[in-house]
């Protein structure tokens, strides 16, 4: 079993795995539907929030 790695998540304000951190991120550039991603309610907010964050995946 792998445990996932714990993020801190500027967008939504608290630690979050890095698979969800993972999954905002693909919602966010269009490959992963965002409706997935039912935590993020600001789309906008986030396209400026992510590419900031240490724990973006560039």
């Amino acid at each position: 079993m792998t445990e996932d790695k714990v993020v801190n998540c500027p967008l939504l304000d608290k630690h979050i795995e890095d698979g969800l951190c993972l999954d905002i991120i693909l919602a966010g550039n269009g490959e992963l539907k965002k409706e997935a991603v039912p935590e993020v309610s600001d789309w906008e907010k986030a396209k400026h929030v992510c590419p900031g964050c240490q724990a973006y995946y560039k």
